[in-house]
């Protein structure tokens, strides 16, 4: 299972707002007040697999920020330009089909071949 995890780069504690190409786990390590946690358990062990931090209203309004902003930015790309962007997307998510199956059937207490699926 760890294996799985390094492959992705899922931490234990994970940030769980991604913000203008970068996940808010900095400004959340300097928050005074404690940060509410949701973990991932694997329904057939039980086992918690890892965790993220949940945003809250400052993270949340930092993130629609940057949501609008790549918005404004993404609607002007070319439409050929943006479907050859989903097109790679795809091929990669192709590319990692075997490792994204075993996460998920993991994460969900299914086999591996309906993981894959």
């Amino acid at each position: 299972m760890d294996d799985i995890l390094r492959h992705f780069a899922i931490e234990k504690v994970h940030s769980g707002v991604y913000c203008k190409k970068n996940w808010l786990k900095q400004k959340q390590k300097q928050k005074q007040k404690q940060t509410a946690i949701l973990s991932s358990i694997n329904p057939t062990t039980e086992e918690v697999l890892g965790a993220v931090t949940l945003a809250d209203e400052k993270d949340y309004d930092e993130m629609m920020v940057g949501a609008r902003e790549s918005f404004l930015t993404w609607r002007t790309v070319p439409a050929p330009a943006r479907g050859e962007l989903v097109r790679l997307i795809a091929n990669k998510l192709r590319d990692e089909k075997d490792a994204l199956g075993t996460l998920v059937s993991l994460e969900m207490g299914k086999s591996k071949t309906e993981g894959d699926g």
